[in-house]
């Protein structure tokens, strides 16, 4: 912007006799060029001075007109001098220069379809007397026109302006450019439906177009894609898999489709575990990624027709994966002294073992590798006309043995954390305790003794003629639908896998 100060206009009639017209202040924004002007005859020197007291010459400029970019607020004049007369001056004009705007549009930057961006600077603008305003053009795809930092979602090519204005009208302007490009179009392929155990190619001819420069590829989930990174990847999915296809190109711009892979006549079925005095193996079917578990413990040993010292019940859900394999381990209902298979503890004399857990292993073979567990019964009878009660399998946990009435303890039924004590001529004995994944066994106790059940933890044996504890039950985490029944499974126990 330009500003003209007209400061003196006069006739030399005489030395030394001057009529002036003059403008006695003016102000400009720094960075801006301002004019003064002379209507005189004679020889004319431009002063300039900070105090109107000590004037130096202006850049030698000796023309009626002066213009200049000032830094600084200074007084300005003109010395006229003509012919022999002496020099006569003009009025001084002081110019006031006001702070400089700085504006600050932001660095240029490029811009995937559909995204959004935030422009301007850090500030976008400084400077000035404030407060400062804010304007920016053309407002297509701006959130707003008048803040500092707007966001910017154009669909073209656009360069902004930003003009930047101070309180007392002084401005600056700045330009960023935002380069817009099309995304890749992405072709997954057609939803499709395969057989159990079949593969299927996914994506389209071709699966990535457009966008800029190279493209490349990424599919999830990718465990079952022979690789992941290909255009056109085999899949074999074991479930109903949804693909992610997502291309990108040499900007970092992405498009993204999907394709369904369903499974048709997936396996369903059914297979029951019986007692067989070792461990079992199942493998799981392709397609078939849960199974439903229905698993009982074994009762415990018995004198008498009438015990119903019987094991527990646990069902559950679990995820599984097509080819794992699961051992199966299924309790038995001891016919002497010695413990049923897979947990039960040993009797003694005239007593019995106590029953074996059923229990299914993931992963190994070991008792930590145990995902569900049914308990097996404590060991019950009949003695001199009373009954020896053995404690029922759990369920979460397993019940109390004891003869004739609870107020004649025998072994203490397993918990999810303990086993228990028992009676051996002294009540809560911990000699008769089990542990985890056994039930324990009274030695020397007189009397009858009785073993405790199987279990998580298996439950404490008993002698004195009282009955051995049941073991408890478990589900390892994860599992779902899950039900604990306590002492209802009569015999050896056994597993149901449904799926």
């Amino acid at each position: 912007m330009q500003f003209k100060i007209y400061l003196l206009s006069f006739a030399l009639l005489l030395c030394g006799i001057l009529f002036t017209r003059v403008q006695a202040q003016s102000s400009v924004c720094s960075g801006e060029q301002i004019c003064l002007t002379l209507n005189a005859r004679g020889t004319i020197q431009w002063q300039q001075s900070a105090d109107s007291a000590t004037w130096t010459s202006a850049s030698g400029i000796n023309n009626d007109t002066l213009c200049l970019v000032p830094t600084t607020s200074m007084w300005y004049r003109a010395e006229v001098v003509e012919g022999t007369c002496d020099p006569i001056y003009s009025d001084p004009v002081w110019v006031e220069v006001f702070p400089g705007v700085t504006a600050d549009a932001g660095a240029d930057m490029n811009l995937c379809e559909g995204d959004s961006v935030q422009i301007g600077g850090s500030p976008a603008g400084s400077g000035g007397t404030g407060p400062l305003s804010y304007g920016w053009e053309p407002s297509a795809g701006l959130s707003s026109v008048t803040v500092s930092n707007p966001m910017a979602s154009p669909n073209s090519s656009t360069s902004y302006v930003l003009t930047v204005t101070d309180s007392l009208g002084c401005s600056a302007r700045d330009t960023m450019s935002i380069l817009f490009y099309q995304r890749p179009m992405v072709e997954a392929g057609a939803d499709s439906a395969i057989d159990c155990d079949s593969s299927l190619v996914l994506g389209g001819n071709p699966s990535g177009s457009g966008g800029t420069g190279s493209l490349t590829y990424s599919w999830t989930p990718g465990g079952s894609l022979n690789n992941s990174f290909a255009a056109n990847p085999v899949a074999s999915p074991g479930v109903t898999t949804l693909y992610w296809l997502t291309v990108t190109d040499s900007l970092g711009c992405e498009g993204m489709d999907s394709v369904l892979v369903s499974l048709a006549g997936q396996t369903t079925g059914t297979q029951t575990f019986n007692f067989t005095g070792g461990v079992q193996m199942f493998v799981v079917p392709g397609c078939v990624d849960s199974i439903s578990m229905d698993v009982y413990g074994a009762q415990g040993g018995a004198n008498w027709v009438n015990n119903v010292n019987y094991g527990g019940r646990v069902m559950a859900k679990f995820a599984v994966t097509p080819g794992d394999t699961l051992y199966i381990y299924v309790g038995e209902q001891p016919a002497g002294l010695t413990g049923g298979y897979n947990g039960g503890g040993n009797g003694e004399t005239a007593g019995k073992g106590g029953g074996g857990a059923s229990d299914v292993r993931q992963g190994g073979q070991t008792l930590n590798d145990r995902i569900i567990v049914a308990g097996g019964a404590g060991g019950g009878g009949y003695w001199s006309s009373q009954h020896v009660v053995g404690g029922l399998g759990g369920g979460l946990n397993g019940g109390d043995g004891y003869r004739s009435a609870p107020g004649t303890p025998g072994g203490q039924g397993g918990t999810q954390t303990s086993s228990g004590t028992g009676t051996c001529v002294s009540l809560n004995n911990p000699s008769m305790a089990g542990g985890f994944g056994y039930g324990g066994s009274p030695s020397g106790c007189g009397c009858e003794g009785y073993g405790g059940g199987g279990g998580w933890y298996g439950g404490a044996g008993s002698g004195n003629c009282r009955g051995g504890g049941g073991g408890s039950g478990y589900t390892a985490p994860g599992a779902a639908n899950v039900s604990h029944n306590t002492g209802v499974n009569p015999g050896h126990g056994k597993v149901i896998f449904t799926w």
